[in-house]
C-alpha cells in the first residue's frame, strides 16, 4: 500500500518566485546594493513594497513602485530606460533650501528653458547625495492621470474620466550627467509634488523576498 501513500500524500505549497520588479506584489521586499552611490539611507536596506500605482500617459504607463525602508522612510522607485529611478519626496520648505524659488518657478515657463542650479547645501547633508549639479528640463506640462490602483497587467479604463484617475501635469529635468533628476507633479486639485531622483542599474537590486515564503 506504500504506493497509494505517495499518491495521496500532502503537496507542499510552491514557493513564489520573483525575478523582476514586474512581479511584486504588496508586502514583498527588495534587498538594495552596498554600494556608495546609493545614498545611505537606501544602502544594504531591505525595503517592504507599500503600494503601487500607476501614472497614465499619452503612450505609456509607468508603474510605480512605493517602499519603505527599516526606519519606515518612504521612497518611490521607477524603471526608467532600463535603469532604476529612485526618488524621495520633498517638502515645500525643503524645496526652498533647496532651489531658489525665483529660478524654480521658471520650470512652468514656457519659455523657461534656462539650466536650473541648486543652492549651497552645507545645511542639508541628508539631501546631497540626491541632488544633481545641474538641471536642464527634458519634458513641460507633460498630461497625464494618476491612478491609485495597480495596472501593470491590464490597461485603465479608457472612460472620458477615465474612472477616478486624477489629472495632473508633470515637469521633468535631469542632471547633464543623466544620473540624477527632478520632477514636479501638478495636479488638478493645485497640489505640487516634487521629488528628487537618482539614476541606478538594475542590479543595485540585489535579492528579491516574496512575502510569506520561509
Amino acid at each position: 500500500m506504500g504506493f497509494l501513500s505517495k499518491w495521496f500524500k500532502k503537496r507542499e505549497p510552491e514557493l513564489r518566485q520573483i525575478h523582476s520588479l514586474k512581479q511584486l506584489q504588496l508586502g514583498d521586499m527588495i534587498t538594495l546594493d552596498d554600494s556608495f552611490g546609493l545614498p545611505p539611507p537606501l544602502r544594504s536596506q531591505t525595503l517592504v513594497l507599500e503600494h503601487v500605482y500607476c501614472d497614465e500617459y499619452q503612450h505609456t504607463i509607468d508603474a510605480i513602485y512605493w517602499f519603505k525602508n527599516q526606519q519606515g522612510h518612504a521612497f518611490r522607485l521607477v524603471e526608467h530606460k532600463d535603469h532604476l529611478l529612485l526618488w524621495l519626496s520633498l517638502t515645500r520648505a525643503q524645496v526652498e533650501q533647496v532651489f531658489a524659488m525665483d529660478d524654480f518657478s521658471e520650470i512652468f515657463e514656457p519659455q523657461g528653458a534656462m539650466p536650473l542650479t541648486p543652492q549651497s547645501l552645507s545645511n542639508l547633508p541628508q539631501l546631497t547625495p540626491w541632488i544633481g549639479q545641474q538641471y536642464h528640463r527634458i519634458s513641460f506640462a507633460e498630461f497625464g492621470y494618476l491612478h491609485h490602483q495597480d495596472y501593470r497587467q491590464q490597461r485603465p479604463p479608457q472612460s472620458d474620466d477615465h474612472q477616478g484617475g486624477q489629472p495632473f501635469e508633470r515637469y521633468f529635468l535631469e542632471s547633464s550627467d543623466e544620473q540624477h533628476a527632478l520632477l514636479v507633479q501638478v495636479m488638478s486639485s493645485g497640489e505640487t509634488e516634487v521629488y528628487l531622483g537618482i539614476v541606478r542599474p538594475q542590479t543595485d537590486i540585489q535579492e528579491f523576498w516574496p512575502r510569506g515564503n520561509p
